[in-house]
Parts: C-alpha cells; sequence; structure tokens
C-alpha cells in the first residue's frame, strides 16, 4: 500500500507551524542538535549514493537513521505509510 499523501502533507504542515517563531532584527539562529544530526545524516546518503550534492531525497532518507526514529519527521512518515 502507498502513503496517504493528503493526509501526511495536512500532518507536516500542522507540525511546521507549531515550530517557534523567531522575530526581531538582531536575532540569532542556531540550529539545534537534532537538525544538526539532520543534516549530517542527509550528507551520509548522498555520499552513499555518490551524489555530489544533497538532495531532497537525502533528507528523506535521513529520517529514518536509526538516531531520528523519535523525530516528528519520522513518525509522520512512518504513520502515513512511508517505509
Amino acid at each position: 500500500s502507498g502513503a496517504r499523501l493528503s493526509a501526511l502533507h495536512a500532518e507536516a504542515t500542522s507540525l511546521v507551524k507549531r515550530l517557534p517563531k523567531v522575530s526581531g532584527e538582531n536575532t540569532q539562529l542556531y540550529p539545534s542538535s537534532l537538525f544538526s544530526k539532520w543534516m549530517v545524516f542527509a550528507q551520509d546518503e548522498a555520499k552513499k549514493r555518490d551524489d555530489e550534492f544533497v538532495a531532497p531525497e537525502h533528507f528523506l532518507l535521513a529520517l529514518f537513521h536509526a538516531q531520528l526514529k523519535a523525530s516528528a519527521g519520522n513518525k509522520v512518515l512512518v504513520a502515513h505509510g512511508v517505509t
């Protein structure tokens, strides 16, 4: 069976809308440790496939890394049939 894309999109959009917002002129942003891991794992996925650049599919694949199994991104994907 395939993923339920419309439901997946709706839940992912809802999660993004709940993320903290930043405002102001002199705001410094720093990536969370989870986001940093995701970036590294996406780079690893690209390297495994001998890809020169990190593409969206590498970020998607990285969400299935063992250290990201508890992430909201992984849980949403799995809940909607993406494996």
